[in-house]
Formats: C-alpha cells, structure tokens, sequence
C-alpha cells in the first residue's frame, strides 16, 4: 500500500497530479539534489514515489 492509499492520509493527499504538476515537483527534488540538501537516495526514492502516483490526464 503507497502513503496516499493510506486510510489515514486520505485527506492530506490529492488523488492524483497532471503531468504538470508531476514536473514541477520533480524540478524541486532537482534544485535541492543540485544544492546538496538532498542524498542520491533520497532523491531517487523521491523520485520513484513520485512516478508511481497516481496521474490525471489533462482535458
């Protein structure tokens, strides 16, 4: 079960992201991996739950 399916985030998380906002944040978890604030791992963990959230298609 990922975080967002969790009963208890149910309200924390939205339901999915566009592929727009699915860039931005990868640009930010880029910035802090460049600015030293982030670890290889941390970054591409981050990364890898990014890509397996659920995504909306934009109409």
């Amino acid at each position: 079960m990922n975080f967002w399916e969790d009963a208890k985030s149910q309200g924390m998380y939205p339901d999915y992201l566009t592929k727009q906002e699915k860039a931005d944040i990868k640009s930010a978890l880029l910035r802090k991996f460049e600015n030293s604030t982030m670890s290889l791992s941390n970054y591409l963990a981050s990364v890898k739950m990014l890509n397996d959230y659920p995504e909306k298609e934009q109409d």
